[in-house]
């Protein structure tokens, strides 16, 4: 039996927006062909084995509704009753009820990028003629949650962020209903050379406010991916999600429009994680690759040259957490980045375990083993 795989599929390099802080090419015309299509699709459902299609872009939807039928149809094609799952993360500006009919037919999970209150989100997130997205958006989030009741939000966190405050930020989302978000720190641009970022210990800043707030409300409704992830670590119970898994090559690949394939779409400007092309290799021979190989080792090593107390919850963390300050301000990495988090979060469960025992609780986890 083969082990499972996690694909992140970018369907095209077009967006039509412009997002300040993003790579994303929005003038391209370039789009993922039926021929990658189908070889992804039939490789990746190879004997039986799992597959989690998580599809994205520039904005996927521009792939159009054909696009995804034929997805669907291949996935049905070269199945052999395997669990197939599919998300798709869009910026919200294109969706209609038309796309939720299809999405709800065929059991797409939606993700949709939202960064905060208006004057926030309309700061960086502007379509490509430089008008407002806010209250799109906030349309779009209005017909998934008319149907779901809920939905999964992700908020990039920027310098505007933290001048914002977290309390400003933290009660938007929960005064408005949005109680399933994550959050991601604005990582340079490489491919256009821009190196301003949020580096881990201000982004540990502002999370630890964050965090505070959160355990203060003490709604189990409330799921912020980052603090979930921790706190499954923290007890063991196999849930701590991608931000916690450093040593995920070889279980996670993006393949770009073009069939190139890399170890996650976040590694997708260094040549060094190029594993193949989906047309002429498959994910078998990648696996067995020397080159999969020489990346597994190199992870490792930098994980055991952590010197970080929590490595055993935070496992290394993102590779991308420590491959950013390596190549960006050349410092020793000594750690993933998130130990003043985690950190934090061990001395809130120590001083307020019944609020946090409480909220775990509910969701049914038992947090025993959470402080040792």
């Amino acid at each position: 039996m083969y082990d499972p795989i996690t694909l992140i599929l970018k369907t095209g390099s077009a967006c039509n927006m412009a997002c300040r802080y993003c790579d994303a090419d929005i003038y391209s015309k370039k789009r993922m062909s039926f021929e990658v299509l189908a070889h992804t699709i039939k490789k990746a459902l190879y004997n039986g084995r799992s597959a989690q299609f998580i599809w994205h872009g520039g904005e996927p939807l521009l792939a159009s509704e054909a696009f995804f039928k034929k997805a669907v149809l291949l996935q049905h094609k070269f199945s052999k009753n395997q669990y197939i799952s599919n998300s798709i993360q869009t910026n919200g500006t294109l969706l209609n009820e038309s796309w939720l009919d299809f999405f709800d037919q065929h059991g797409f999970m939606i993700g949709l990028s939202l960064d905060g209150p208006e004057e926030l989100h309309n700061k960086n997130r502007i379509l490509s003629n430089g008008k407002d997205t806010f209250e799109n958006v906030m349309k779009s989030i209005s017909l998934i949650k008319k149907r779901y009741n809920s939905v999964n939000l992700i908020a990039v966190i920027t310098e505007d962020t933290l001048r914002l405050g977290a309390k400003k930020f933290f009660s938007f989302f929960i005064e408005n209903g949005l109680n399933h978000f994550s959050l991601l720190s604005q990582k340079p641009v490489i491919i256009l050379g821009r190196e301003d970022y949020i580096k881990m210990n201000t982004y540990s800043q502002f999370m630890n406010e964050l965090f505070d707030l959160y355990l203060e409300l003490d709604d189990p409704s409330v799921h912020i991916l980052q603090f979930d992830s921790i706190l499954n670590s923290m007890i063991g119970n196999g849930k701590e999600g991608c931000i916690l898994a450093g040593g995920c090559i070889g279980k996670y690949f993006a393949i770009n429009y073009n069939g190139d394939i890399y170890h996650c779409d976040e590694f997708m400007t260094d040549s060094n994680y190029k594993l193949g092309n989906i047309i002429n290799n498959d994910f078998e021979e990648i696996l067995q690759s020397d080159q999969i190989s020489m990346l597994r080792d190199q992870n490792q090593r930098e994980i055991d040259e952590l010197s970080c107390k929590w490595l055993s919850v935070c496992k290394g963390g993102c590779p991308k957490d420590r491959y950013v300050p390596k190549m960006f301000s050349r410092d020793k990495v000594v750690c993933c980045g998130y130990s003043d988090l985690i950190e934090h979060i061990s001395e809130r469960i120590s001083t307020h375990s019944e609020i946090v025992n409480s909220k775990i609780k509910k969701r049914q986890i038992s947090l025993s083993q959470a402080v040792k």
